[in-house]
């Protein structure tokens, strides 16, 4: 014998269907078709997105939007007086109601990255292909805003209980205490 070495298992991995997944070659190198064979994400789980909202008809997030199951869309009351009216699907702190939709674009596409739906023959796969993303809008359509208001983000993930809080906005220099 000259050479000899283990037979391995080889099964399937959960390469997903979708037509750009092929240009999402960041998701092969961090090996995540190795994980999505573990768990393609989990619809119980609510991953708050701080940031310039989330585009709320977008074919491949429109599914994955957390609902506040507990205030009713576009009735003008706060439904389950947490302080903020309709908001059904999130909040905007830039115009002080409920709806947080994207007019920038980057809390889109960090939302895609999250959780857009996966293996539906569509577009991208997101790391999640099962989960709740909840739209914190704080930022501009030119991507600035407060850093109180990222506190308030913060503060409105945990009242409705977000597991997961996605931040990818930055503040040189800030030196708050209440952040």
């Amino acid at each position: 014998v000259l050479e000899a070495e283990r037979n391995f298992l080889v099964e399937h991995a959960a390469i997903p269907n979708d037509t750009l997944y092929p240009e999402q070659w960041s998701l092969e190198h961090i090996k995540l078709p190795q994980a999505w064979d573990l768990s393609t994400g989990d619809s119980e789980v609510i991953v708050a997105i701080s940031d310039t909202g989330v585009s709320r008809n977008h074919p491949e997030l429109k599914n994955n939007l957390w609902t506040n199951s507990d205030e009713i869309e576009g009735n003008q009351i706060d439904d389950d007086l947490n302080g903020y009216i309709d908001d059904y699907r999130g909040w905007n702190w830039r115009t002080g109601f409920g709806s947080a939709d994207d007019n920038h674009g980057h809390g889109t596409h960090v939302a895609g990255i999250i959780g857009a739906q996966g293996n539906n023959g569509n577009g991208i796969a997101g790391i999640n292909w099962a989960v709740q993303m909840m739209p914190l809008k704080f930022l501009t359509n030119t991507g600035f805003g407060s850093s109180w208001d990222t506190t308030l983000t913060v503060l409105y993930a945990t009242e409705e209980k977000a597991k997961v809080f996605n931040a990818s906005w930055g503040c040189a220099g800030c030196d708050s205490s209440y952040l």
